[in-house]
């Protein structure tokens, strides 16, 4: 049985050492430096990390869900009023391709809409194609592309 639920403290290292496996395989923003443990940190400080766990009690995926501050001031037209945002949404590379990252996703679209936002907001790589795949399958929008941390994003929207 998979389960979804909010992070606990003494998980903070195993899913930065999650992170770091997907690290390895990204095809994205991800790399050596990318996502730091202290992301992982703040994500749980803000009672935003999220897992996703097997019937081992093993945490497969994680993912964060935040305040959606930082991309307010990147130009695109928007709807949203009160969005959060997604962001550091992994699955562990042995369990990748099986359904866990929509499984993830679903259910972090699901936590966010229970936190009474009106939509949500991500930045995916241009070049991570299984992401962007994933979120516009989802009904995710493209809002805009840009240039930041000399990578390509697109930012993405689903309104609710």
């Amino acid at each position: 049985m998979i389960t979804f639920q909010s992070a606990q403290e003494d998980e903070i290292e195993l899913i930065y050492q999650l992170y770091r496996r997907c690290a390895n395989t990204s095809r994205g923003s991800w790399d050596d430096e990318y996502p730091t443990l202290e992301f992982v940190k703040q994500d749980y400080a803000q009672q935003g990390l999220m897992t996703l766990k097997n019937e081992r009690n093993e945490i497969i995926a994680a993912g964060a869900i935040t305040s959606a501050e930082e991309l307010k001031d990147l130009p695109r037209s928007t709807e949203l009023h009160q969005p959060l945002e997604l962001s550091r949404l992994g699955v562990d590379p042995k369990y990748q391709r099986q359904g866990y990252g929509r499984l993830l996703l679903h259910n972090l679209i699901e936590e966010v809409r229970r936190r009474h936002a009106d939509g949500i907001q991500l930045l995916a790589a241009s070049a991570n194609i299984p992401a962007l795949s994933l979120y516009r399958h989802t009904g995710f929008e493209e809002k805009g592309s840009f240039l930041m941390y000399g990578i390509d994003f697109i930012l993405l929207e689903k309104r609710f």
